[in-house]
This record gives structure tokens, C-alpha cells and sequence, in this order.
């Protein structure tokens, strides 16, 4: 069963590629910029810099050097702005906001002491422990798009779908088997593995229309351990326990303008999805840290593939609907079913589909210069395999082969780059930095993002009393994608549609001293 709810909604995807369980792949192995207030001022770019709660989900080495327990939490406030054109339609605007909690660490510092009590300084001299939640990922967008399209139609889709099955054996999860029973394919011959589109018209003139709109958000809670050796090497070592909730409502609708006179009987469809994917898994990170000289800190950690457990749960249904003058075999002008109807009841079930998702590895490399009491620079590079992404089975036997082969075909390994700085001047912070994230595709089609790299902008702002913080961070992206509603295999697909972003996102935190 799982395939047909596979094939049936891999047409519509925010990037897309070349089926749905490749984009739930990459989706849950991107990640954005996050962490503590400070950290995401400069930009995220503190894997040698440390004394930052989040600093143990980059290396967590780096966080020996804390001489304080401290607590901290982070609000974020968003918006993002969404443009998108399709075929020759009019530009759509969108705008959408939010509001939640984008972190929430404790840190505990133990300092290592002698037999008289005393604080050593050589050998391990320092241990601290951190537990936390950081937000990575906001799935929030909502787009829509519209146009004419005189090529082809989303019914000319439905067929090539069903091509190859005999209607009697439709399997009734998919798409082709809802289409067929509201007359929008009928098989061609008298052996019935063959279909052609309800539109009888040699020319086609439809308008499309698509409404989507995401919801949820992805996060790591970790629990870390580091020590201090010498105050020149600094070890590390943590889990992480990865979670995310994502949903898109999908709505297309295709009216057809040809005249009532046409010998065409269509005038057009509606097709409605619910989709909601959770997922849970967990990993590891290690780090070390090395102070070449008092100034210039090196650092090298790696966070393991993250293995987690999928659900996806999705309801779908169509509406075919016919001209007054249509054909006397369409018993009605609106005809509707839905997928899945188990019980055949006529009303719509959820059904749900359970599998593993396997995301691939990071090794980052850091560098942090720090001027004493004025300041710092640092630089992490950050090397990510999307190809090695990969899907597998829970309840069942399918492998995903072609899946797997898809990915990696289409996915490539990226270097991220995350620059960023703070001057100091007395009790006040002054922090920006900047993010690079290239396109992880191999190359860039119709049905692949552009050839546009991810950039992240972010300044910060930060107060310091003797037993708090306050830390402000703002951050601008703008991202574009391409949209394919549909791609056909015996026709020229439409047109992709242009989904441009514009992402801006405001982070306030605190930090309390609790020793």
C-alpha cells in the first residue's frame, strides 16, 4: 500500500525531485541556523569559541571552557514573505508570522579540585556538563500559485499514472483509481491498461491553481559532557536525540475555459491533501579543541548520521466536475471520491505509513582568533554527504531501491560556511556574521531548486551584568525555489512555478547565572 501513497503525492513537493520519499530525506537532513541568542548574532560560527550553551551542538569540546552554570533560553519571533509566479499568471504575494521557543539549555560546571578543596589548573581541571533543546529547522511557508496553461492538464497526468494497470485492478490508495471513478481517465480500448485524459478537445485551455501551506519545525535536544585538560586541550562528547513535526495542506483546483460548445465534457477538478510526517532518531557528537597560543583556537568535531523512525499519516480525495451538456455515461456534474476509504463508506480515513530515515553525518572544521577582551573572529566549514542519506523499512519489505538510487544520483556533498565576530566595548556586545549554504543538488533542472546558494545575514546584540545576559539576534534569508505540479513522461511538463522568500527572524535571550 505504502507505494501508491508514495506515487500519489510526489507530484507536488516544495523542492522537488524525483519522489516523495527522497524529499522527506533531505528535508529532515537540512538544517538552518539556531542555537543561543549569541551564538546566532555571529552567525552560529562558534565551534571554537565556546561559552555558549549551544557551542556543545557544533563541538562540544568547546564548552570546558564555561567557568559558570548558567541557564539560558532563547524566544524567536519570525516572518516570511512568499512571492511565487506560475506560466504567464500573476505574481501571488503571501505573508505569515510566528512566534515560539527556539532554545532552552542548562550548563553545569564542575571545576575539578584537590584534596585541600582547591581549583587545579593542570591536568583535568575542568568539567561541564550541558542538557538543552535547540530549535534547527521552521517548516512554516505558504505560496500560491496561478497561470493558463494551454499545453496540457493535470488529467493528461492521471492517465500516464494509470497506463499499464487494467481499471478492474486500480488499487484503490492511488490516485488513478480515484480518477477513474470520477471520470476524469477512461481506458482507450476494450482491454483497459490503457488511458487517455476526460478532455476530448484537440487544444487545451486550463487555468491551475495552487494552494500550500506548511506548518512545523525540527530541533535537537542533547545531553553533553566535556573537560578542560591543561587549559589547552578540550574533549567532548554528547548525544543527540533529533525530533520534527511537519504538515502541508494542498489544495489544486483546474477550470477549463474551453466553450460549452466544445465537444468536451470536462470543466475542471479539485484535488485536496493532507499530509503530516513526525519524525524521531537519535546520534552522536564528538569534538576536540586545541589552544595553539592564547589567542588562536582550533577545533574538529563530528556529529554522526542521525537514524530516526518515520510516521507519515495523509488523507486525499477528488472532485471531478462536467458541463451540463456532458455526456450522458457522467452520471453527475460534480463527482467526488476520496483515498483511502477503507470502508468504503464514502467518507475520508487517514491512513498512516511508518519507515526510517538514515541523515547523513557532519564533520566541521573551526578556527577562532580572539583579540583578549576586544573581541573575537571565527570560521567554521562544515561538511555534509546529502547522498548518503537514505531510507529503509519498518512494517514492511519494501526497500526503497529506486528511492535510495535517487538520492544518490541527485544529491552531492556541500561544504557550509559560517563566518562571524563580536567586538566587546565595556558591558555591551556587538555581533554579525554570515552563513553560506550551497545547493545541494548535483544539478539544477525543472524540478530542482535553483542554482542559488542559501545565504544567512544576522547581526546581534548583547548586554552583560555580572550574573546575566541579555542577547538580542536578528537574522535575514531569502531563498528561491522551483515548484513542478506535475511532471509527464509523454508531454512536455508545465512550466515550473518560482516560490521566492524572504525570511526574516528575531531572537531574544537570556542567560542567568545559577551558581
Amino acid at each position: 500500500m505504502h507505494r501508491y501513497f508514495l506515487y500519489a503525492i510526489l507530484f507536488f513537493m516544495g523542492v522537488s525531485v524525483s519522489g516523495q520519499g527522497v524529499e522527506e530525506a533531505i528535508r529532515h537532513s537540512l538544517q538552518g541556523l539556531g542555537g543561543s541568542t549569541r551564538s546566532l548574532g555571529s552567525a552560529n560560527a562558534i565551534g571554537a569559541i565556546g561559552g555558549s550553551s549551544s557551542a556543545a551542538l557544533i563541538n562540544p569540546a568547546s564548552l570546558a571552557q564555561n567557568r559558570k552554570s548558567e541557564l539560558h533560553f532563547g524566544l524567536n519571533f519570525n516572518s516570511i514573505n512568499t512571492n511565487s509566479s506560475y506560466l504567464s499568471g500573476l505574481d501571488q504575494p503571501n505573508f505569515s508570522t510566528g512566534v515560539g521557543l527556539s532554545n532552552l539549555f542548562l550548563t553545569i560546571q564542575a571545576p575539578v579540585r584537590d584534596e585541600m578543596g582547591r581549583k587545579v589548573s593542570s591536568g583535568l581541571n575542568n568539567v561541564v556538563i550541558s542538557m538543552g533543546y535547540n530549535r534547527t529547522m521552521d517548516y512554516r511557508s505558504s505560496f500560491v500559485l496561478n497561470g493558463d496553461n494551454n499545453q496540457n492538464s493535470f488529467t493528461d497526468f492521471l492517465a500516464e499514472e494509470a497506463n499499464g494497470t487494467d481499471f478492474t485492478k486500480l488499487n484503490i490508495y492511488g490516485l488513478p483509481y480515484i480518477a477513474f471513478e470520477t471520470y476524469l481517465i477512461e481506458p482507450k480500448n476494450a482491454f483497459g491498461d490503457s488511458f487517455s485524459s476526460v478532455i476530448r478537445s484537440f487544444n487545451t485551455n486550463v487555468n491551475q491553481e495552487v494552494f500550500v501551506d506548511r506548518r512545523g519545525s525540527g530541533g535537537d535536544f542533547n545531553f553533553s559532557i566535556s573537560a578542560d585538560i591543561d587549559q589547552i586541550v578540550y574533549l567532548g562528547g554528547g548525544l543527540l536525540i533529533r525530533r520534527s513535526y511537519f504538515n502541508e495542506s494542498l489544495v489544486f483546483r483546474e477550470t477549463d475555459r474551453q466553450p460549452l460548445s466544445d465537444t468536451n465534457d470536462y470543466a475542471g477538478l479539485e484535488y485536496i491533501r493532507f499530509l503530516e510526517t513526525r519524525t524521531s532518531g537519535a546520534g552522536v557528537n564528538l569534538g576536540i579543541m586545541v589552544k595553539a597560543n592564547s589567542n588562536l583556537r582550533l577545533g574538529l568535531s563530528f556529529a554522526s548520521a542521525i537514524r530516526t523512525n518515520a510516521r507519515d499519516r495523509y488523507t486525499q480525495s477528488i472532485v471531478g466536475l462536467y458541463d451540463g451538456n456532458r455526456d450522458p455515461s457522467i452520471p453527475a456534474s460534480s463527482i467526488t471520491r476520496t483515498t483511502p476509504d477503507e470502508d468504503l463508506d464514502g467518507a475520508q480515513d487517514t491512513l498512516q505509513y511508518r519507515y526510517r530515515i538514515r541523515t547523513p553525518g557532519r564533520l566541521t572544521m573551526s578556527a577562532a582568533y580572539v583579540f583578549d577582551k576586544l573581541g573575537f573572529i571565527s570560521v567554521d566549514v562544515e561538511r555534509v554527504n546529502f547522498a548518503t542519506a537514505q531510507l529503509s523499512p519498518r512494517d514492511d519489505t519494501y526497500l526503497f531501491t529506486q528511492e535510495n538510487s535517487d538520492i544518490r544520483r541527485t544529491f552531492k556533498p556541500v561544504y557550509n560556511v559560517r563566518l562571524g565576530g563580536e567586538m566587546t566595548y565595556g558591558k555591551f556586545r556587538f555581533r554579525a556574521g554570515y552563513a553560506l549554504q550551497p545547493s545541494v543538488f548535483q544539478a539544477n533542472g525543472v524540478s530542482q531548486t535553483t542554482a542559488l546558494n542559501n545565504n544567512y545575514y544576522t547581526l546581534g546584540f548583547g548586554y552583560h551584568e555580572k550574573n546575566y545576559t541579555l542577547n538580542a539576534a536578528l537574522m535575514m534569508n531569502s531563498t528561491q525555489l522551483n515548484y513542478q505540479p506535475y511532471e509527464l513522461k509523454l508531454q512536455e511538463s508545465p512550466s515550473a512555478g518560482t516560490v521566492r522568500s524572504n525570511y526574516l527572524s528575531f531572537q531574544f535571550g537570556a542567560t542567568i547565572v545559577v551558581d
